[in-house]
C-alpha cells in the first residue's frame, strides 16, 4: 500500500482493516466464573445481535447486561455498538469507562481494540468550548436543553446541529 501523500488517511485504513479483524475474531465471549447467569445471558445476546449487525438490539442487551453487573466487557460492548451506531459521543463515554473498570478488565486483545476505537471516535466529534461573562448559561442543541460540565465543554456527533447558547 502506498502512503506518501496520503499518510494519514492510510493509517485509518489500516487500523480500521486491524480492528475488523479483532473484532472479527472475538466471537462470542465465554462466561467466567463468578458471573451471574443474567448477565451471562444478555452478554450472548447482545453479542449475537453485534454480530447480525443489528447495533439497536445490541446497545439494548450490552445495556441489560451491564445493568446485572457493569463490567468492562459490558461497557466494551457499548462502546463498540455505539461507534457502529455513529453516536461517536456515547461510544467515547462507555469506552473510557471500559478502559478504567477493574471488573473484568479487559485483557490484551480487547484494550488495544478499545483504545482504536476511542482515537477514531475521539476525531470523529465536534468540540466546542462555551465562553460567557455569565456565571449561568443555557445551551441547547437541536432544541434540546443540554447540561454542561464545569470545564463548559461540549462535544457533538457530526451533522448539522442547531446550537443555541443563551
Amino acid at each position: 500500500m502506498r502512503c506518501s501523500s496520503r499518510k494519514r488517511r492510510c493509517f485509518d485504513l489500516a487500523l480500521a482493516v486491524q480492528l475488523g479483524w479483532v473484532v472479527a475474531s472475538a466471537g462470542l465471549v465465554r462466561a467466567q466464573p463468578g458471573e451471574p447467569p443474567d448477565y451471562v445471558e444478555a452478554m450472548e445476546a447482545a453479542q449475537r445481535e453485534f454480530s447480525a449487525a443489528h447495533f439497536d438490539a445490541a446497545v439494548a442487551e450490552f445495556s441489560r447486561a451491564d445493568r446485572v453487573w457493569s463490567s468492562a466487557r459490558s461497557q466494551l460492548g457499548l462502546g463498540r455498538s455505539e461507534f457502529e451506531l455513529r453516536n461517536y459521543v456515547r461510544a467515547i463515554d462507555h469506552l473510557k469507562l471500559a478502559l478504567r473498570s477493574q471488573v473484568q478488565p479487559l485483557d490484551e486483545r480487547t484494550r488495544p481494540l478499545a483504545e482504536g476505537l476511542l482515537k477514531l471516535a475521539e476525531r470523529s466529534v465536534g468540540r466546542f468550548t462555551i465562553e460567557s461573562n455569565s456565571s449561568e448559561v443555557s445551551v441547547s442543541v437541536d432544541g434540546d436543553p443540554v447540561a454542561l460540565l464545569g470545564d463548559r465543554k461540549l462535544m457533538l456527533n457530526p451533522g448539522s446541529r442547531l446550537l443555541e447558547v443563551g
